[in-house]
């Protein structure tokens, strides 16, 4: 009998029996980078990476990085408690490389990664912001079984000056050749660069770095294997959406990150079931960029958009691929929005604002992914926030009356007052902007499928915001050949990476803790616990 595989199977037992409807969102091996670029003082930035566990009994969380100060590799070790969040601080000149050109093209910058491996699955979130002025942002940090081959990112308008920036990152180990194509909508300037990335520990990445790149500027990224992106702008132009030119703005600006999420590819034979379907509300939403997937043998995909004055037939658009096609929200007509993709994924991400508004200069500024339906899933949800009063917005699919929503252990009333339905697809998409009244850890559980993100509320005095997607699943989208509807085929992409511990200049610290009261309950999966059992028992007999 061994000691491991006992391990093991109270490991599955724990997973099993709180970790009911944890999203593949949680994970245990991840990649990340903090993103910034000219800082007038580094010491007025804070850093953290947050971990949350959704299991009884978590394993440690290794994280492994190249300090730029020294330029050996550092390793830290957290063990995260559940119920609590566990918070692992970086210094800025450690881990943010300045002094590369901000040329748009993609260009070597020492390894900027951080490797995180966790023995059981945990939720990552990354936070930068300057402490003196208060702009920065939160955003998850997907695992590596998200990683794709294919990106079509998009970045807000900058204001004069300032940056947008993007890291490209290999997986450990593993060597890739990409292609990058930098485009700009309505204009016929095209920039093609051609690179690769050494996949080993403390091996340069790329960076690229855009001055004066306005907010129609497109990258478009084909690699051979995996790749992960960091996306951020260090200066956000908050009066950079505005539909009356005559509106009263004061200027200002807001930092923004997060993490895109690969595109895929329509061969023109095959058609999703279901469709690619994604939705949202404009209360909360600047503009909605729509990333879509490659086309094989042509240059556009079709898909369909809907809102509050067309929710039924929707209008027809064919997008041009590898360019992002921009939504930009008219409040004063707009408060809801969805597309649908029959061919392949058309991915989102949102521009959002507290409140936004087309008219006035914007209450801060955040970036996301928008998941399709496929992702919802359904059970709990631990999320952050920094203050009290910040927001909840969740997206619940078929509400029925007599489901259970809570939030901290209270139920969540729904009613005219709290939300609303989107009437989209034949189903309805019940919005509930929840106020969450403390700061701190938090959790939320639903019976039924849903989708949530955390939105902070106004700050009036800085003009700042943050704002991040919760959990969401792996894409359940599957494909058929068109002229024989009764053939499915399923797509699926398996990722392998070798983590191999620095053996010199280690170091070790601990992480800090925020502690709170929140509880929640979960649900057994009775299959997995007698799948358990019988291993035990083999174990034992044998």
């Amino acid at each position: 009998m061994k000691i491991s595989s006992i391990t093991s199977i109270i490991f599955i037992l724990s997973l099993t029996i709180l970790g009911y409807g944890i999203p593949d969102s949680d994970g245990t091996k991840f990649i990340t980078s903090f993103l910034y670029k000219d800082a007038t003082n580094s010491s007025n930035f804070s850093l953290y990476l947050y971990f949350i566990t959704s299991v009884q009994n978590p394993g440690p969380v290794t994280v492994r990085y190249l300090s730029l100060v020294d330029m050996t590799m550092k390793i830290t070790s957290v063990t995260p408690e559940y119920g609590k969040v566990t918070r692992l601080q970086f210094n800025y000149n450690d881990v943010i490389s300045e002094g590369h050109l901000s040329s748009g093209t993609p260009l070597n910058v020492t390894d900027p990664r951080i490797f995180i491996d966790s023995i059981t699955p945990v939720k990552v979130i990354g936070h930068l912001f300057n402490r003196i002025n208060n702009q920065g942002d939160m955003y998850i940090v997907p695992p590596l079984t998200f990683a794709g081959t294919t990106y079509l990112v998009k970045l807000p308008k900058t204001s004069l000056g300032k940056l947008q920036l993007l890291h490209i990152m290999a997986l450990e180990n593993q060597n890739v050749n990409v292609e990058m194509i930098a485009s700009t909508q309505g204009s016929n300037l095209t920039s093609i660069q051609n690179f690769t990335i050494n996949g080993t520990a403390g091996s340069p990445q790329k960076i690229v770095s855009s001055i004066l790149s306005g907010s129609k500027k497109s990258y478009y990224f084909k690699a051979s294997g995996p790749i992960i992106i960091t996306a951020a702008v260090n200066g956000a132009d908050l009066n950079g959406y505005l539909v009356n030119s005559n509106a009263t703005v004061k200027p200002a600006i807001d930092y923004t990150a997060f993490v895109p999420q690969p595109i895929g590819v329509w061969d023109m034979k095959t058609m999703l079931t279901p469709k690619d379907k994604r939705v949202t509300v404009a209360e909360n939403t600047v503009a909605l960029d729509v990333s879509p997937s490659d086309v094989m043998g042509y240059n556009k995909l079709p898909i369909l958009t809907f809102n509050n004055l067309n929710t039924t037939n929707g209008v027809s658009a064919v997008i041009p691929i590898q360019q992002v096609s921009e939504y930009a929200i008219d409040h004063s007509q707009i408060t809801e929005f969805a597309t649908q993709s029959s061919h392949a994924v058309a991915v989102w991400t949102r521009i959002g604002s507290p409140s936004a508004n087309s008219n006035a200069t914007l209450n801060g500024m955040y970036i996301h992914y928008i998941p399709e339906s496929t992702q919802f899933y359904s059970g709990e949800t631990q999320f952050i926030t920094l203050f009290a009063g910040d927001y909840y917005e969740v997206y619940v699919e078929n509400y029925t009356v007599g489901a259970s929503l809570t939030l901290n252990g209270q139920n969540v009333l729904i009613n005219d007052q709290t939300s609303r339905n989107l009437g989209f697809f034949n189903k309805t998409y019940t919005v509930v902007k929840i106020t969450v009244p403390i700061a701190g850890l938090n959790v939320f559980n639903c019976s039924l499928n849903y989708i949530g993100y955390v939105i902070s509320k106004t700050n009036g005095y800085t003009n700042t915001a943050y704002g991040y997607l919760t959990g969401f699943n792996k894409s359940k989208l599957q494909t058929y050949w068109a002229s024989n509807e009764t053939t499915t085929t399923t797509t699926t992409t398996t990722i392998t990476t070798t983590t191999t511990p620095a053996s010199s200049g280690i170091t070790t610290t601990e992480g800090n803790k925020i502690y709170t009261t929140t509880k929640s309950a979960s649900k057994m999966n009775l299959n997995l616990i007698t799948i358990s059992l019988l291993l035990i028992s083999k174990i034992f007999l044998f």
